[in-house]
């Protein structure tokens, strides 16, 4: 095989990046960590869906419950989530939080759905599914997530290394 034909398959596997579909590999159920202020747990978590339950103790108090994972690797993060609460509208809310930012809100209102696509994630960075609560009365919050996928980002360096690889590769024909 050429050298060409070599540089040309590294620059595919490099600008592709590195895909995980759904709950697997890095992102497998075993690799996130469950915290809850109170009896918030989570019903489903296997390779294609996570449904996450908020605090529901009857006690009056805010509640959280989250699902957290340290970002192995830069890239980006996509999901479609569903969420639903037969608390009132704004008393319960689903959120995610990622690369040290503020929590953001999916939703605080019953039967709403949607996707999230392409959240830059830095490797060792927090990323957490989490439900709140007011009042951890009349119900609890629950965020079904599907869809996952996680797609590495080329580092700066390894771009750099493919434009030396070139350079060195056309140097040689020059000669």
């Amino acid at each position: 095989m050429k050298k060409s034909s070599v540089l040309a398959l590294v620059s595919v596997a490099v600008f592709a990046g590195i895909a995980c579909a759904d709950f697997s590999g890095d992102y497998a159920p075993a690799n996130w960590s469950l915290g809850s202020s109170s009896n918030g747990f989570v019903d489903v978590h296997d390779a294609t869906t996570l449904v996450l339950v908020g605090t529901d103790d009857g006690t009056n108090t805010f509640g959280w419950t989250d699902l957290r994972i340290t970002v192995p690797q830069t890239g980006l993060i996509s999901f479609d989530w569903a969420y639903s609460s037969s608390d009132e509208h704004g008393v319960d809310r689903g959120l995610y939080y990622a690369n040290s930012t503020a929590w953001v809100l999916l939703s605080d209102t019953n039967g709403q759905s949607g996707t999230v696509s392409n959240i830059a994630v830095s490797a060792l960075d927090s990323f957490i599914f989490t439900i709140e609560s007011e009042d951890s009365l009349f119900g609890p919050g629950v965020l079904v997530v599907t869809n996952f996928g996680f797609t590495t980002v080329p580092t700066p360096g390894a771009l750099a290394m493919l434009g030396l690889a070139g350079l060195a590769t056309g140097r040689r024909r020059a000669r």
